[in-house]
C-alpha cells in the first residue's frame, strides 16, 4: 500500500472516532415545568342597609345578593328621599379597580320632575379595591323637591352596575 491509501484509511478511522466521540458527548435534553395561579376573584356586595329616610317610607326590607342589592321605599311629596349604603367587598387576592357605573335609564340621573336616582361614594376609573377591602356606595332616591305637580310616572325602578376590574 502507498501512502496515499494509509492517509486515506487514517483519515476515515479518525472521522469514524470522532463521530463515535461526538455521539457519546451529546444528550438530548428535556425540561418540563408546571406553572400555577393562585389568585382569586372575588368582588361582592356583602350588605345593604338604610341609611337615611326623610319623609320616605321603606316599603320591604333592602336585600342583596353576591351581585345585586334592592331597596323599595315609597314617597308622600315632593322633597321626601331615602338614602342606603351598599357594601362592596373584596374577599379574593386581586386587587380591583372600578371601571364603569351604568345607571339605567340614564334619564333617573338627571330628572327635574318625579323619582330621580344619584350614587355616591365611589368614582369611575378612580375608585380602588384592595383585597380585603370595602367600598361603600351611597344610592339616593328621592322625589325632586321642586315639582309643583303629580309626575306622570309614580314608580320608577332603577338598575345600576358597578364594574369592576383587576387593577
Amino acid at each position: 500500500m502507498d501512502k496515499r491509501n494509509y492517509l486515506i484509511a487514517g483519515l476515515l478511522v479518525a472521522v469514524i472516532f470522532m463521530g463515535i466521540g461526538f455521539a457519546a458527548l451529546t444528550a438530548q435534553l428535556t425540561i418540563t415545568g408546571t406553572a400555577t395561579i393562585d389568585s382569586t376573584w372575588d368582588v361582592k356586595i356583602t350588605e345593604i342597609t338604610q341609611k337615611t329616610l326623610s319623609g320616605a317610607t321603606q316599603d320591604k326590607e333592602p336585600t342583596h345578593t353576591t351581585n345585586s342589592a334592592t331597596f323599595s321605599v315609597k314617597f308622600t311629596k315632593p322633597g321626601d328621599y331615602a338614602e342606603y349604603d351598599i357594601k362592596v367587598t373584596n374577599n379574593g387576592t386581586l386587587n380591583a379597580k372600578l371601571k364603569n357605573i351604568t345607571i339605567s335609564p340614564e334619564d333617573v340621573t338627571n330628572a327635574q320632575s318625579g323619582i330621580k336616582y344619584t350614587v355616591s361614594g365611589v368614582t369611575e376609573e378612580t375608585t380602588t379595591l384592595d383585597s380585603n377591602q370595602t367600598n361603600t356606595v351611597t344610592v339616593k332616591a328621592e322625589w325632586v323637591g321642586t315639582d309643583t305637580s303629580m309626575p306622570e310616572e309614580t314608580t320608577k325602578q332603577v338598575t345600576i352596575t358597578l364594574d369592576y376590574e383587576q387593577y
